[in-house]
């Protein structure tokens, strides 16, 4: 976020780029939690529980979501067609709420 304002200082470009001259919300999609592969192990599971502990300790509720449980394919580290339509419902919840 920090990086954005910095580049978009100037009144007349946040005019020009942002709806009524506003920063547009920023939503985190965070790490799902993959299965166990030789990709997402152990380690992953816990830099994936990290960065949600951040997230929860720095940000409100409606700036982040969490994709537990998702939908995967038999590799276990991508999303399924129904985990991308529930993404998007969840997205399109925050986009609604917000």
């Amino acid at each position: 976020k920090d990086v954005i304002l910095e580049q978009y200082s100037d009144l007349d470009d946040r005019k020009k780029y942002f709806v009524d001259g506003q920063l547009p919300k920023f939503v985190y999609i965070l790490p799902a939690n993959f299965s166990d592969t030789f990709v997402f192990n152990d380690r992953s599971h816990t830099t994936r529980c990290e960065i949600i502990d951040y997230f929860k300790e720095n940000y409100s509720s409606d700036e982040f979501i969490i994709l537990d449980d998702m939908p995967l394919f038999s590799d276990g580290i991508h999303l399924d067609f129904l985990g991308h339509e529930r993404v998007s419902d969840m997205v399109l919840e925050v986009i609604k709420n917000g």
